[in-house]
């Protein structure tokens, strides 16, 4: 179910059973797995805040089963210079999240 005044950008996927309240703003590329719930006046999948980023190619990938509170912010991740790959930011599933920025910075 997506609410009123929800925003879902290109390259979005959202799995089944997924339910965006109000006010939610989804940005890609984000791929959002089943059975979660985004509650209002949260950001997902925005371009990194990191000044590194210089619009590489990066994602956001969010697990099944989550409830992402109010005013929750979690963006893409951006690439790192260790031979760790940085250019995903990843919540697996199962997670309760409080308003919060998340990022990968």
């Amino acid at each position: 179910m997506i609410g009123p005044y929800c925003v879902v950008g290109a390259d979005v996927v959202l799995g089944e059973n997924c339910e965006l309240l109000s006010h939610v703003v989804l940005g890609g590329p984000t791929k959002i797995g089943d059975n979660n719930r985004v509650f209002p006046f949260t950001t997902l999948g925005l371009e990194p805040q990191d000044l590194k980023f210089k619009g590489e190619k990066t994602r956001l990938e969010i697990g099944d089963n989550n409830i992402i509170r109010e005013s929750v912010t979690i963006h893409r991740g951006t690439p790192g210079e260790s031979s760790r790959p940085r250019n995903t930011s990843r919540s697996q599933r199962s997670c309760a999240l409080p308003g919060r920025k998340i990022s990968d910075e």
